[in-house]
C-alpha cells in the first residue's frame, strides 16, 4: 500500500473518532479542506501565470 495512502486513511479514521462517529462532521470538514485546497491551487496558478508574462 502506498506510504501517503496509508497516511492519509490513519487520519480520516483518527478523525472519525475523535469526532466520536459523526460522520456528517467528517465529512463537512473534508469538504471544507478540499475547498481551501482548491482555492489554494487557484492561487498558485495565477501566481505561475503571473510569473511567467514577467519571465519569472
Amino acid at each position: 500500500m502506498d506510504i501517503q495512502l496509508s497516511i492519509s486513511i490513519n487520519e480520516q479514521l483518527r478523525k472519525y473518532e475523535f469526532m466520536g462517529g459523526d460522520e456528517d462532521r467528517v465529512t463537512e470538514l473534508e469538504v471544507n479542506r478540499a475547498t481551501k485546497r482548491q482555492r489554494f491551487d487557484a492561487v498558485i496558478a495565477a501566481v505561475d501565470t503571473a510569473g511567467a508574462g514577467f519571465g519569472i
